[in-house]
């Protein structure tokens, strides 16, 4: 089990996920995403590369909720082997 701090903490990222504006914020990430996905278009492989990263680091904001619901999972699994039952402080 997560420390009752980590999970507190994990709550609260999520609560800021469900708000109305991080709703306006994905879509204006998911509308930037949409017009850097032309990779047919660009010049070089220096505005490849550019281009590549620019999607990944908005695709990585897209799907951060699933990101954080994976990493608390892992971190619930990893103090489970250390064998930590109970939420601490």
């Amino acid at each position: 089990m997560l420390t009752v701090q980590a999970r507190l903490e994990y709550d609260e990222m999520f609560n800021t996920l469900q708000s109305d504006g991080w709703k306006y914020i994905e879509k204006r990430f998911k509308e930037a995403y949409d017009l850097q996905n032309d990779l047919m278009a660009l010049p070089d492989e220096r505005t490849l590369h550019l281009a590549q990263g620019r999607l990944l680091t908005l695709g990585q904001f897209i799907n951060l909720e699933a990101l954080l619901k994976a990493e608390m999972e892992q971190a619930e699994l990893d103090s489970d082997d250390d064998g930590t039952n109970e939420l601490e402080s």
